[in-house]
């Protein structure tokens, strides 16, 4: 814990008195020196010697008010983004960034993004199956919607059904280097969900905007729509859509709750009033519709998972 020194009110009162102490002895030591150079001067016989001793307790005189003045006057203290070094100044991400203009790793990204699309166009595609790429930040609940997916696809179909293939991404984050990486296995998938819960970020946008450059079928997907009201959903939404527009990333936006909080309500029991906790099922719809649209393209009936990855 750290102690914090007070003052007492005898001393605040003395200290009002210190600088009028101050000032009168400054005065009192001045008129000193001042009568002490009028006697020495009116000894000095000669009129050269008593100009130059004139001079020099005048220089003497003004280099010691010139020294009290720079150690006591007021110090402006300047912002402390200009008391930081340059490269202190900018964030992670801008350092990153100018990282890729010096070196140009965004033509490096291309290539590579061009190697990886060229690579996946030539492996064969199963057309009773369909691969889809989970990726988001950490927390985002990218996992409890591959889950919810599972158990809502989990219908069975009396014709040959689609397959379908849930891999989670590692999690992104301000990274923009580990993010390409992350994103890289987007490349070999058929369609690729990018799960968020709230605005885009600048890392998020990145992400997306690389993500979109790997995979042309892409679909955001704005989670947990069960903590926000429907003006603030709406209000996300359209930011999201403001952004994707701005970068040019060609996605459409569903909205889904894969893991929605229980609300509590009153009930009546044999005791009287009481709460309990009622768990609501999960909603993603949309992206069922999404991968149903996708089968019907194909020509299959039905959508099922066989494989989900956490």
């Amino acid at each position: 814990m750290r102690l914090r020194y007070t003052p007492r009110p005898m001393f605040q009162r003395f200290a009002r008195f210190i600088p009028v102490v101050a000032a009168a002895v400054a005065v009192a030591l001045a008129l000193a020196v001042l009568s002490r150079v009028m006697v020495t001067v009116d000894t000095i016989t000669h009129p050269e010697y008593r100009l130059a001793y004139v001079l020099g307790v005048v220089a003497l005189l003004g280099g010691l008010g010139l020294f009290a003045w720079l150690k006591l006057r007021p110090r402006r203290t300047a912002p402390a983004a200009r008391q930081l070094p340059y490269h202190r100044r900018l964030s992670p991400e801008d350092r990153l960034g100018k990282l890729y203009d010096k070196h140009h790793l965004d033509r490096i990204e291309a290539m590579a993004v061009g190697a990886e699309a060229t690579r996946a166009a030539a492996r064969p595609r199963d057309p009773a199956r369909l691969r889809v790429a989970v990726a988001g930040v950490r927390g985002t609940g990218k996992s409890a919607l591959i889950s919810a997916l599972a158990q809502a696809l989990a219908v069975p179909s009396r014709r040959e059904p689609l397959t379908v293939e849930l891999s989670e991404l590692a999690g992104l984050d301000t990274d923009r280097g580990r993010n390409l990486e992350r994103l890289a296995p987007a490349a070999s998938s058929d369609l690729a969900l990018f799960v968020v819960d709230q605005d885009l970020r600048d890392y998020e946008q990145a992400a997306l905007a690389a993500l979109a450059r790997r995979q042309r079928d892409l679909l955001v997907v704005l989670n947990k729509a069960d903590l926000l009201r429907q003006d603030a959903m709406a209000e996300t939404r359209a930011a999201i859509a403001g952004k994707l527009a701005v970068a040019e990333i060609q996605a459409d936006i569903v909205t889904t709750a894969a893991a929605p909080k229980p609300v509590v309500r009153l009930s009546e029991g044999q005791r009287g009033e009481g709460e309990e906790e009622v768990h609501r099922p999960a909603e993603v719809s949309a992206v069922v519709a999404r991968l149903q649209a996708l089968a019907a393209a194909r020509g299959r009936e039905g959508v099922v998972v066989t494989a989900a990855a956490p």
